[in-house]
């Protein structure tokens, strides 16, 4: 197969972080009643960050999904390039906050670079890596800043989609421990150790910086260790688009795997998964491959 890979980091520190199980889980009332969006997208980034393709039409694609599927325009708000800013990003979800109820359902949706570093005390942070990169205050979103501004949205409802490298490390593993390494490629994880850390955050109360799934489901395009990918065309057949957000476009279409009319976020992360096992991993050296994760937890939310 010709294929023309385009990493979406601008750092990758390999280190060990849990993204969690996705368990079992059981929709509650399929009407996702009001209904609200943030969709941002950067592919035009400043020196020395490189450059992406697609990035810019992965969003414009999702906000077309989004409407198509019932979102109101209103309340869908699509920000690209220089206009993908922090400082845009906090007054967004302010106004949203201002609109949405406790019933709503709330989405949050970013194409763009990811990246991770290790503190001096070996905790790791992922970051989600906004237009103005060369003014950290205004450009670089760590995980914990990204759950501080969820919690401003008064939905009970909240769903995160991030097509970004290290994605996986937004997701707050513990008390569980996640059987696939966070990466995907091959690395060994000592499940004992995971496990006493997992349950030593929990009984201590641990304020860490990820998203649990009370705050929000999250579907991440890859592990906390692992770069995912942006492609122009598989054999000939057009893509432009990161290989994450191609199959989330499809998901309305081809995910509903109870044939409901409903599509969950678990029914299109699986979908998602399946896609990119068949047409990318299975096909990849071990260097290439990723694998997304979602969030653990209790419900599993319309999402179309």
């Amino acid at each position: 197969m010709n294929f023309r890979p385009f990493l979406r980091s601008t750092l990758l520190i390999l280190t060990t972080i849990l993204p969690s199980i996705p368990f079992l889980s059981c929709s509650i009332d399929p009407d996702p009643g009001e209904r609200y969006a943030i969709v941002y997208g950067v592919a035009n980034y400043k020196e020395p960050i490189t450059t992406l393709f697609f990035s810019v039409n992965d969003a414009v694609a999702v906000e077309n999904l989004l409407k198509s599927r019932g979102y109101p325009s209103e309340h869908v708000i699509l920000r690209t390039d220089s206009e993908a800013t922090k400082d845009h990003l906090q007054k967004d979800i302010e106004d949203i906050a201002a609109k949405a109820k406790a019933d709503s359902l709330f989405l949050f949706y970013f194409s763009g670079h990811g990246t991770q570093r290790i503190s001096i005390d070996q905790s790791t942070h992922e970051y989600i890596v906004l237009y103005d990169h060369a003014n950290p205050s205004n450009g670089i979103v760590e995980d914990s800043e990204l759950m501080r501004l969820l919690q401003k949205v008064p939905s009970k409802r909240k769903v995160v989609l991030l097509d970004s490298c290290n994605s996986g490390g937004f997701i707050r593993d513990f008390p569980g421990v996640d059987a696939i390494p966070p990466d995907y490629r091959g690395s060994g994880i000592d499940y004992l150790k995971a496990a006493q850390k997992a349950f030593v955050k929990y009984f201590a109360n641990v304020e860490e910086g990820d998203i649990p799934y009370t705050e929000a489901v999250v579907i991440a395009a890859g592990g906390a260790l692992e770069p995912v990918f942006e492609k122009d065309e598989i054999n000939g057949v057009p893509i432009a688009h990161g290989l994450f957000t191609y199959y989330l476009l499809q998901a309305p279409y081809s995910a509903d795997r109870n044939h409901d009319g409903w599509i969950t976020t678990l029914e299109a992360y699986h979908y998602i998964r399946d896609q990119i096992e068949k047409n990318w991993n299975r096909y990849l050296s071990s260097d290439e491959v990723f694998l997304p994760r979602i969030s653990g937890g209790p419900l599993d939310l319309v999402i179309f």
